[in-house]
């Protein structure tokens, strides 16, 4: 496959996945104005943990406009978008740490992003817009641990999902793609080897000459 291929089925990925964060975002159920029941983990996970950070931020980021725009539960929030971010991007990071269990990945991909995305971005944002705002006494903390254990339950059952999903997406869906991408790799390692080698040789072709 030629890099351009490569980047062209990366591009239909992400957009699959835009499509599938917009769809979780848009049936997500709002049962106390606190808390929320989604599956937009998901795509924001593979998104970032397949094609890469970049694409797992377009993905949190448009997933959650695109999820506003056609089912507008509130007020559109800057900082919820930005957390839905964080869903794609802290996975595309952690996913590239080298030589570490992909399972391991996964639980500490949801675990930062429970941390920062959910219970920091989102709850400051809700505390400040429903509470702070209006004048309430209601503090931020207070905020944080009513919704602690209702979103760790949220987080839990979408990293369990994916746990599920995960090995068979991999060596089906997402077989043919990684291993060009791995191909490319070692290509791009290949390259700047021979590169390397080249200035080396030049340099002492260089040296003989003036010797």
């Amino acid at each position: 496959m030629t890099k351009e291929n490569f980047y062209t089925r990366k591009i239909a990925y992400t957009a699959v996945f835009v499509a599938l964060a917009t769809i979780a975002n848009v049936f997500t159920w709002f049962p106390v104005q606190s808390f929320a029941l989604s599956f937009a983990y998901i795509p924001a996970f593979f998104a970032g943990y397949i094609c890469g950070p970049i694409s797992g931020l377009l993905v949190g980021t448009l997933g959650d406009l695109l999820g506003c725009l056609i089912s507008p539960k509130g007020p559109w929030l800057p900082t919820i978008t930005l957390a839905s971010a964080m869903l794609g991007l802290i996975p595309g990071l952690v996913g590239k740490i080298p030589k570490l269990n992909p399972y391991l990945k996964i639980l500490i991909s949801y675990v930062l992003c429970l941390l920062v995305s959910t219970m920091f971005i989102n709850t400051l944002t809700l505390w400040y817009v429903y509470s702070y705002s209006k004048g309430k006494t209601k503090t931020f903390w207070v905020y944080l641990w009513a919704r602690l254990p209702k979103q760790l339950l949220v987080s839990l059952i979408n990293m369990c999902l994916t746990m599920a999903v995960f090995e068979p997406c991999r060596r089906v869906i997402f077989k043919k793609y990684l291993a060009d991408e791995q191909k490319l790799k070692q290509a791009k390692a290949k390259r700047k080897q021979e590169l390397a080698f080249s200035a080396a040789g030049s340099e002492n072709t260089t040296n003989c000459d003036n010797n």
